[in-house]
Parts: structure tokens; sequence; C-alpha cells
């Protein structure tokens, strides 16, 4: 059987090594950069809702306060 085969373990570690290295490193270049991207815009959409929300509390508030 060629998996159990001691000659070619050397070959199939540089072949694992290398896939694996061209993996990582295509993750590294395209998918997070876009991951990073996208969590950046949802905390700031985050943030400017909260600043929303706590102007038009602090309107209301305003408000009870000068009736």
């Amino acid at each position: 059987m060629p998996q159990l085969d001691f000659v070619i373990y050397f070959n199939q570690y540089i072949w694992l090594i290398v896939i694996l290295s061209l993996c990582i490193i295509m993750m590294l270049k395209t998918i997070l950069p876009n991951i990073k991207a996208n969590l950046t815009s949802r905390v700031s959409v985050v943030i400017v809702e909260e600043k929303i929300k706590n102007h038009k509390e602090f309107i209301v508030f305003k408000k009870l306060l000068s009736v």
C-alpha cells in the first residue's frame, strides 16, 4: 500500500506543508481583510445607532424637564 511506504513520507510532508502554507497565505491576503472590513463597518453602524438613540433620549428628557 503506497500510503504506508516509508520512502514517500518526506514527499508527503513537503506537499502538506506547501498546501497548508498556500491556504494560510490565501486566507491572510483575501479572506481576513474582508472580514475585518465588515466587522469595522458593523461596529461603526452600531456606534452611530447608539449615538442617535442617546440623543433622542436626551431630547425626550429635556422636553419632560421643560414641561
